[in-house]
């Protein structure tokens, strides 16, 4: 986690005048969702193929979002900072180095401004996470498994249903924030799963000697 925090901020002075303009100017004032761009010009930050939180909430809101929005995400970014750090730890105490290498993945990911869908290739060590969590934290290997899930493209090949009306409104959202929603998904298992984990780990309870006859 250190590292990581450690190369973000090298990102951040490496292209010191864009990052400011982008988290001063672009992110608070919802301009984010015009001016974005990807490298051929075309402006879709709150297009499906961008699977961060505050992507998604951009969509939800109908595009723009609402500011009250993205200060719910950058407030859950903050509060779940000691979380993680508590679920990192007891995954590496563990020896379940893979697991916390994809936990950190998917918290970056969820909670980065902008998180094209190639970014999600750390779900490739998810079917080892997947093994390796298998006897120790078993709801992690089910989470993971969710995620490569997610990650091979399942929600696209939902067909929406014909017309308008609720059930279609569900599917094109689901199918539409798949990456997103698996990543909170496992996210929730790894948050579950170090809990037990941490409780199997804790010594049986000591009784009280009894009198010697």
């Amino acid at each position: 986690m250190i590292s990581a925090l450690v190369m973000s901020v090298i990102g951040l002075l490496a292209g010191l005048k864009e990052s400011v303009h982008f988290w001063g100017v672009l992110l608070p004032t919802g301009q984010q969702s015009s001016r974005m761009v990807t490298y051929l010009g075309v402006a879709h930050f709150d297009g499906a193929a961008n699977t961060s939180l505050i992507a998604l909430q951009t969509r939800v809101s109908g595009g723009g979002g609402l500011p009250i929005h993205r200060w719910m995400v950058i407030a859950l970014l903050v509060a779940t900072l000691p979380i993680l750090w508590k679920v990192l730890n007891r995954l590496m105490a563990s020896g379940l180095l893979l697991s916390s290498i994809l936990v950190l993945a998917v918290w970056t990911l969820l909670f980065a401004p902008v998180s094209w869908e190639n970014y999600w290739v750390y779900a490739l060590i998810g079917p080892f996470v997947a093994v390796e969590a298998w006897n120790r934290c078993r709801v992690l290997s089910f989470g993971a498994i969710v995620v490569v899930t997610a990650c091979t493209k399942i929600g696209f090949l939902m067909t929406p249903v014909n017309g308008g009306g609720f059930l279609r409104d569900v599917t094109v959202l689901f199918s539409h924030n798949l990456y997103c929603l698996a990543g909170l998904v496992f996210l929730l298992c790894a948050f579950v799963g170090t809990l037990r984990l941490d409780s199997s780990r804790r010594p049986p309870a000591v009784q009280g000697n009894s009198s010697a006859m």
